[in-house]
């Protein structure tokens, strides 16, 4: 299982595990504002009376009476009760109150204490008995609750924190931390998605993998309006071999066909300017600097001075390098300078493949394509490109630059030991 496989099945397991989050969350929000509106309506009944303190807190609601009243309501007289004949078996009143108790302005309470409130009346019950009056009983015992009858048959209703047959059974309590449990789960989850996916994109995008290349080349800015001359600038050897690779394959595909605007220093070098200038005008004014990168590319000192001043653009953000490893050099390190050794090892290249490998050369493609600046319009940022100042040779005939007359290797080499003796190698990272 490669590491794109390793990354999706985990992607999968977090959504279970969020999604399960969100299930257990949802039932237990809708318990607790059910459990809520149960407590709401049971407060709602309670009225403390004689001095009675009604006292709501997040598990009951109930009055803190004085010491000479007890009852639900406070509206017991402890001194009272003695005077009250009380049933041993059933626990209810078998003697009447005195009607001073139980009348009020006419409004009597049967079995239970009358109550004035505003000119509102109400009965406190004494125990065995219900209703608006005091005058059914009831003898069901409910613990936290109260008891009612249809004539026939008694239940209880319980305090919204209790249940059971006789309301003595406590509802467990739901604790708050499920909500932080389920907020870190999903936020936690969340987290290692994301830098799960960045990592792999960013893995897969150092390894040159095309679906990374794509998602990096979605969000890249356009660049074709920066007011750079060139795409690229192209730094390889004048061998044979090379510049048949750069002329007969690089050039026609990335600049006939895909419209990206070259620098190439035959045809775009300012005559008349020294070299390392020249280097440097290329180098400072192109969006990326693409090394072909040979066992003749080694020895240049051309060569080796541009991919030492690309580095510098690098390092000041300004713009990127592509190495291209046109021919495998791995064997030949001892000969590299540490420029590009570092090159090498801080950013991936994308080796050429013989053009008979059909799907390794369309990858090369691909890779090279998403490494180039991305172009607002698909006639390519040339369209709207500055012309350079000087253009050496023209190439304005067809076939694609079949006119173009370079300058014998011969020449290159002569000019190249000429530039190196007179003012030696010019390394900027000294």
């Amino acid at each position: 299982m490669n590491m794109l496989e390793k990354g999706i099945c985990i992607v999968i397991l977090l959504t279970c595990i969020i999604s399960i989050h969100s299930v257990h969350g949802r039932n237990l929000h809708r318990y607790k504002r059910q459990n809520f509106s149960n407590k709401a309506w049971a407060c709602s009944f309670v009225t403390c009376i004689n001095g009675g303190k009604k006292v709501d807190t997040d598990t009951q609601c109930y009055c803190n009476c004085t010491d000479e009243y007890t009852g639900e309501s406070c509206a017991i007289k402890i001194a009272d009760i003695t005077t009250l004949g009380v049933n041993a078996t059933t626990g209810t009143t078998t003697t009447l109150r005195p009607e001073s108790e139980r009348i009020c302005d006419g409004f009597e309470c049967k079995h239970g204490r009358c109550n004035v409130d505003e000119g509102r009346y109400t009965c406190d019950c004494d125990k065995g008995y219900i209703g608006s009056r005091c005058h059914k009983k009831c003898l069901k015992d409910c613990v936290h609750g109260g008891c009612s009858t249809n004539g026939i048959d008694e239940t209880c209703f319980c305090e919204y924190t209790w249940t059971g047959d006789f309301c003595d059974e406590k509802i467990p309590e739901v604790s708050n931390a499920w909500v932080w449990y389920t907020v870190g789960g999903c936020v936690g989850a969340v987290l290692v998605l994301f830098v799960v996916f960045i990592v792999l994109i960013y893995w897969m995008w150092k390894r040159r993998e095309i679906i990374a290349m794509k998602i990096v080349h979605f969000f890249q800015p356009m660049e074709d309006s920066d007011g750079m001359l060139f795409d690229a600038f192209i730094s390889y050897k004048s061998h044979p071999d090379d510049e048949e690779f750069v002329l007969k394959t690089l050039l026609p595909k990335l600049e006939k066909e895909m419209k990206f605007k070259l620098c190439l220093h035959f045809r775009d070098f300012v005559v008349g300017e020294t070299i390392a200038n020249n280097i440097l005008w290329a180098v400072q004014n192109s969006r990326r600097t693409v090394l072909v990168i040979s066992p003749n590319y080694l020895g240049s000192e051309f060569a080796r001075f541009e991919y030492q001043t690309a580095q510098v653009e690098t390092l000041r953000l300004r713009q990127r390098i592509i190495p291209i490893m046109f021919q495998d050099v791995q064997s030949k390190t001892d000969e590299m300078d540490r420029t590009l050794k570092n090159i090498l090892e801080t950013i991936t290249y994308i080796k050429w493949s013989p053009e008979t490998n059909e799907k390794e050369n369309s990858k090369f493609w691909k890779r090279l394509v998403l490494s180039l600046p991305k172009r607002s319009d698909m006639e390519g940022s040339s369209k709207n490109a500055k012309t350079p100042i000087v253009s050496v040779i023209s190439t304005k005939n067809d076939p694609y630059y079949s006119s173009v007359q370079l300058p014998s290797h011969k020449k290159m080499d002569t000019l190249e030991a000429e530039w190196t003796n007179k003012i030696g190698m010019f390394d900027v990272n000294a």
